[in-house]
């Protein structure tokens, strides 16, 4: 299911959605507010894919995506990321895939926040990320797969430790993917470890 340009949308209260649902989209809603009125209302055990995309004055207080039980897959693009990527205490069990993409204002990620459960992170298209925040890897102790790409103004990645459980890392783009060149990069003893590098598409 997808809903776009719905420029009144404020929330989503009113949705009724077939509890069959395995994915929702949300595009270009420019007035939209808030997901916890309605996600509560969802009968979609099944849903699990979910992806916010352009929708600029959304602000999460409060996901609620504990009412999504078999959620595996967020993506959120195109919004005020410091204010949106929060996520409470009790909802950072899901999901275990997050992609965060084209937040031209996001320079740091959260602190905390960011889902424990995470095994797949994908940032993507993010012009002022100047760093990853230590205190952000340091609580994802799962994640397996990291993917950078088009983050110009990343200059580093965190400390080897906290990289200690991935299996596969993406880097694609300027200044990264010369940081992480084989044996000569400034992030290479960082990486090295890692079983499948990438960069640039390329394996090493």
């Amino acid at each position: 299911m997808s809903s776009t340009s719905a420029d009144v949308v404020a929330s989503l209260a009113g949705w009724r959605l077939p509890s069959s649902l395995q994915t929702i989209e949300i595009r270009e809603c420019g007035e939209l507010l808030s997901l916890s009125e309605g996600v509560d209302r969802w009968p979609c055990s099944n849903l699990k894919t979910l992806d916010i995309l352009s929708c600029p004055k959304l602000f999460a207080r409060q996901w609620n995506l504990g009412m999504l039980t078999s959620l595996t897959s967020l993506t959120i693009g195109g919004v005020d990321a410091e204010r949106l990527v929060s996520f409470p205490e009790e909802e950072r069990q899901l999901p275990t895939s997050f992609t965060l993409t084209r937040c031209p204002e996001l320079q740091c990620l959260p602190e905390d926040g960011m889902p424990a459960s995470l095994t797949h992170l994908e940032l993507y298209d993010l012009p002022n990320l100047k760093s990853l925040n230590a205190n952000t890897f340091r609580r994802l102790t799962t994640l397996q797969n990291l993917s950078i790409a088009f983050c110009t103004q990343l200059r580093c990645l965190p400390e080897e430790r906290l990289l200690a459980s991935l299996s596969m890392l993406h880097i694609n783009g300027y200044p990264l993917n010369k940081r992480c060149q084989k044996n000569k990069g400034r992030d290479w003893e960082k990486i090295k470890h890692i079983p499948n590098i990438f960069i640039d598409s390329k394996r090493l």
